[in-house]
């Protein structure tokens, strides 16, 4: 099996979009992505959210990280690559280089009737994947 690294959106895959805040965990997010990292793949967050206060709420970026540390779900990167070269704190080129991203905006995001993220299909999609390469 392959090991892919993985972009996973925040607000509206992992959480209910509460934006600012943290939402509600999305059904199967926690037990998908630690069955993932189980499996040996790296998890890229992939966020619009900084580290800034935003509407009286701070560092929405944190949140988000704390919200998979109090979930024992480890980081490969947060908002880059590893490898990412930076120029005066700030990466030359913000391009996700993942095998998979997870975007509640992308296009055939697979979804339950009541509108959630669908994680248990994109586990199954990610290891079909990971086993045809």
């Amino acid at each position: 099996m392959k090991k892919l690294t993985i972009a996973v959106d925040f607000d509206g895959i992992c959480v209910h979009d509460e934006f600012p805040h943290v939402g509600a965990d999305m059904f199967g997010a926690e037990l998908a992505l630690k069955k993932l990292q189980s499996d040996g793949h790296h998890i890229i967050l992939w966020t619009c959210r900084e580290h800034f206060s935003y509407h009286g709420v701070d560092d929405v970026l944190q949140l988000a990280i704390d919200w998979f540390t109090k979930r024992d779900i480890s980081l490969y990167a947060i908002n880059g690559n590893p490898d990412m070269i930076l120029e005066h704190d700030y990466p030359i080129a913000r391009k996700c280089h993942a095998d998979v991203l997870i975007d509640d905006h992308a296009l055939f995001i697979p979804r339950l009737p009541n509108g959630d993220i669908d994680w248990h299909s994109i586990y199954k999609e990610i290891t079909r994947l990971a086993n045809e390469s």
